[in-house]
């Protein structure tokens, strides 16, 4: 079963709202937008995993989109684990298309679409050093000793995969089948497996972090210049005002009680920096601040002590 679900990652929720929020003459766009497709490509490959685990894995314990502390500093990523003791399986899904080859297991994967060649890093040899950081973080926080192996998942459905023979190079319906195979002859579930899943589930998701939005000063912005607004749910437009304590729309009339939470969820994606009363009020287009703290109080915002008493910090960003 799936116990650390896949989640939109911030960078790609941030330029979901850039994009809705920023006009498509605005001269930052055609960078956002490739971007945007770019990530949302890969989100999407990480996805269609979630089928093949609820369909052949309910008997094991899965965590998607992992962060964790490195041990030299900073974070790395997994994209999908499987603890099933004595043994944890480590995924890294590529949404490529076109024809890939991989020569051998630790030789480059070159990728061939529409007459051009690439060439990328073999994900085995990634998966290899994402193993060994997860090993050196495991045995600083005392965990059970579980042997590691390395799944690479071509997850685009317009694919050719060319692959040296027993290489763990796999489309995803060939998952469940090597790992069966990597297993057989392991013993029956029993107390101390059960125990084993148990610790590392909850270490891994006490240790996940998740990642931040990244700074938009990388496309030219700051966040005083994204256009702020309540979006209307009838107009799909930034055309709601705050008028008798509800959301009017300016164009269709429509009324809502609970407009600004779906504008706060935008202004959050936007950065993680803390923010003050005031920056909201603009962002919410609010005649008064009067509303600000009701709002903040309850989307979960912490406010900081002092002597930054002023700011405010989003509930993503104390995750």
């Amino acid at each position: 079963m799936i116990v650390k679900p896949l989640k939109p990652p911030a960078p790609l929720r941030q330029l979901d709202v850039l994009m809705q929020r920023l006009p498509a003459v605005h001269p930052a766009y055609p960078k956002l937008e490739a971007s945007y497709y770019k990530r949302r490509a890969g989100y999407r490959g990480e996805q269609s995993l979630t089928f093949i685990f609820n369909r052949f894995f309910q008997s094991f314990h899965i965590l998607q989109d992992l962060r964790l502390p490195a041990p030299t500093g900073g974070h790395f990523q997994i994209d999908a684990m499987i603890v099933a003791p004595p043994r944890l399986f480590l995924l890294e899904a590529k949404n490529f298309k076109g024809t890939i080859q991989i020569d051998s297991p630790h030789g480059l994967l070159t990728r061939r679409i529409d007459g051009a060649t690439e060439q990328f890093p073999n994900p085995l040899l990634q998966l290899e050093s994402t193993s060994e950081q997860l090993q050196t973080w495991a045995k600083r926080m005392g965990l059970p000793q579980l042997d590691v192996h390395h799944l690479a998942v071509f997850t685009h459905p317009d694919h050719v995969l060319q692959r040296p023979e027993g290489a763990l190079l796999l489309r995803p319906d060939e998952i469940s089948w090597a790992i069966k195979r990597i297993m057989k002859g392991d013993t029956p579930t029993g107390r101390a497996r059960h125990d084993a899943s148990r610790l590392w589930c909850k270490a891994l998701i006490d240790a996940h972090t998740p990642m931040p939005p990244p700074p938009l000063e990388q496309w030219g912005l700051a966040r005083e210049q994204v256009p702020g607004g309540v979006w209307c749910a009838g107009c799909k437009m930034l055309t709601a005002r705050w008028v008798n304590r509800r959301w009017r729309c300016e164009k269709c009339d429509q009324i809502a009680a609970k407009g600004h939470v779906t504008a706060l969820e935008d202004f959050f994606a936007l950065s993680s920096e803390p923010f003050t009363n005031a920056e909201i009020q603009s962002f919410l287009f609010l005649p008064q601040a009067k509303a600000v703290t009701r709002f903040l109080q309850e989307a979960g915002c912490v406010r900081l002590e002092k002597p930054r008493s002023h700011l405010y910090i989003s509930p993503a960003a104390d995750a």
